[in-house]
């Protein structure tokens, strides 16, 4: 952790502290919890619905469906 600087050192040891107190939360933007297949349909989704005039229900019935990618 020498090379970083003082903001990443913070942030490694804010995670490491919500490791070891048993309280961390994976992160979607990080892949901690998706592989990129089912990261870049999910992504795929919610650009498509943002950028047009869908149904919210039909949005989420997609994103449902995207997550299950594998």
């Amino acid at each position: 952790m020498d090379k970083f600087d003082a903001c990443a050192k913070k942030s490694y040891a804010d995670e490491q502290s919500t490791i070891k107190a048993g309280t961390f939360f994976p992160s979607f933007a990080f892949g901690d919890v998706q592989s990129s297949a089912t990261e870049g349909a999910i992504t795929d989704v919610v650009t498509t619905f943002m950028n047009s005039n869908e149904d919210p229900q039909e949005g989420v019935r997609k994103v449902a469906a995207a997550a299950k990618v594998k």
